[in-house]
């Protein structure tokens, strides 16, 4: 089990003030599955399961264009 560091200012960003409570919590989910190298193996089903919410994903993608960058349909990295 990988532990994580995050930064605890994030609650304070606008951007991820203004997202709906489904997307934030679909955005630490994705963070905290993410590798060392911010890479996510895309799951959405997974996802969803854990989360018990069903995700608009391309709504998701347009909102995070910015902060993921799809490397396949398999891969998402997450640079920041």
């Amino acid at each position: 089990m990988a532990k994580r560091l995050t930064d605890s200012n994030k609650w304070e960003d606008p951007w991820f003030m203004n997202l709906s409570i489904e997307h934030r919590m679909l955005w630490l989910y994705i963070l905290d599955k993410c590798d060392h190298a911010g890479i996510w193996k895309v799951n959405k089903p997974l996802a969803e399961f854990v989360l018990k919410l069903k995700i608009d994903w391309n709504k998701f993608f347009q909102i995070c264009s910015d902060r993921i960058v799809s490397l396949s349909a398999e891969k998402w990295f997450i640079p920041k």
